[in-house]
């Protein structure tokens, strides 16, 4: 397996180790669903799809916490510039990282957990 990074212009994050738990992939379809007067569902397609990677961390060493935490406020800058996430197993994509808190907590000393969601772009 490869070891997950994250790349934007010459900047780079590259994890020490793989994580500990797999990603998850949750799609997610834009629909408005409402009832009729009649009581029947009615659902309008939007015809948009949003794909998201969930990473979640335990055991984070801490030069990981703080280069994710530097990426986080000065290099993607939060949701606002898309970069590059090499994920576990070698595939690429195109991503903005929508959590709006870089929120992980320290578990133990120099350990650390939390979860972040990266948005795949289209």
């Amino acid at each position: 397996m490869a070891i997950p990074t994250f790349t934007l212009a010459a900047n780079n994050i590259q994890f020490t180790t793989g994580f500990q738990y797999p990603e998850q992939g949750p799609v997610e379809l834009l629909q408005i669903a409402d009832r009729t007067s009649g009581g029947s569902l009615q659902i309008e397609d939007l015809g948009v799809s949003i794909k998201t990677k969930i990473i979640s961390f335990d055991g984070l060493p801490r030069a990981d916490f703080i280069n994710l935490q530097y990426w986080f406020e000065n290099v993607c800058h939060g949701a606002e510039n898309t970069f590059t996430y090499m994920d576990p197993y070698g595939s690429t994509f195109t991503v903005r990282w929508v959590s709006s808190i870089y929120d992980l907590r320290q578990m133990e000393y120099d350990w650390y957990q939390g979860q972040i969601v990266l948005e795949v772009v289209s």
